[in-house]
């Protein structure tokens, strides 16, 4: 079966849920939520926020996986200092990084 992008729900089994991680950039992609899978399968729709992650157990144990070398920050993070913080916000838009992290 080819699923496309715009068909989220065909991934799911009954009951499954989809979650929604960012803003898509159509606005066709927020008016295709898969409303008739969601009531005909028990398909649930949830918007993640910050990964939704706990924060007491989450952070101790990235900084586990930091300190056993299994966690390459230096990959996906650029710093930049404060004043260029124009610079910091188009890398991140271009894809240059996942995640600028501004110096005070």
């Amino acid at each position: 079966m080819k699923v496309r992008l715009h068909q989220p729900s065909a991934c799911l089994r009954p009951k499954g849920a989809l979650g929604l991680v960012g803003v898509p950039g159509r606005l066709e992609a927020m008016l295709n939520l898969p409303i008739i899978s969601a009531i005909t399968y028990g398909h649930t729709v949830k918007g993640i926020i910050e990964g939704d992650s706990d924060p007491d157990a989450f952070l101790p144990e990235l900084i586990a996986h930091l300190k056993a070398g299994r966690l390459p920050v230096e990959k996906f993070t650029r710093t930049h200092a404060f004043a260029e913080i124009n610079q910091a916000i188009e890398d991140a838009h271009r894809g240059k990084c996942v995640k600028a992290v501004l110096v005070l």
